[in-house]
């Protein structure tokens, strides 16, 4: 509660969110050890002047297939699951996307519909060092979470990944954490919500605030 109301370069939680507004909230699926069950809670309370209604949880699968109906009861929890509106983002399904911009070699970018039209997007995840993208977290919940599959598998291409600054815990001159960046940030993020954890999936920190700003203190962290 205190790294939400004391975010990073950011305003206060409560104040970033008006009680009218739709909020897009991404989490990620189930191959990720991200505590929602914990944290949206904690999101929900402190956002209790916003209706359940006008949340929608976009899990944020990637490439990856949908989540089961009791994988997302384990992954948010039943409360959660039963009094909030919980979609899987599909990336191989064009009728559940919206254009979101082109990046600057004129690759056009297209995410889930729920995210793009909310009001309000909040991202969600968890920080450790990542074999390519330097670290997980941040921006990476847009990218790849909840873009097309093209925009995925241009991101994975062999240039990119194999390139010797995309590695473990390299954020600077980091070509796949550039590319995660300028991808993710095409559409205006409003709140991070960014944690590390330990080997038994408990919290050591909470990085809340403007996406970059909040990750990059989650990283030196870490």
């Amino acid at each position: 509660r205190s790294a939400v109301r004391k975010p990073i370069q950011s305003r206060p939680l409560k104040e970033v969110v008006r009680a009218t507004d739709s909020v897009a909230v991404v989490i990620p699926d189930i191959t990720r050890p991200f505590p929602s069950e914990r944290v949206l809670p904690w999101l929900f309370s402190e956002l209790s002047h916003v209706a359940p209604g006008n949340f929608t949880i976009v899990v944020g699968t990637g490439s990856h297939r949908a989540n089961t109906p009791d994988e997302l009861a384990r992954m948010v929890g039943a409360g959660v699951l039963a009094g909030y509106r919980v979609v899987n983002h599909n990336a191989h399904d064009p009728a559940t996307m919206e254009r979101a911009g082109a990046t600057s070699d004129g690759h056009p970018v297209f995410m889930n519909r729920e995210y793009v039209r909310a009001d309000r997007r909040l991202v969600l995840g968890f920080v450790e060092p990542h074999f390519f993208a330097g670290f997980s977290g941040g921006y990476k919940a847009v990218m790849p979470g909840i873009v097309d599959i093209e925009s995925i598998m241009h991101y994975h291409r062999g240039s990119l990944i194999g390139h010797p600054a995309s590695t473990w815990g390299v954020l600077d001159g980091n070509p796949t954490q550039e590319h995660i960046r300028a991808y993710g940030s095409l559409l205006p993020v409003d709140f991070c919500v960014n944690v590390t954890l330990n080997r038994k999936r408990g919290i050591t920190g909470f990085f809340c605030g403007a996406v970059a700003a909040a990750h990059e203190e989650a990283c030196r962290f870490a």
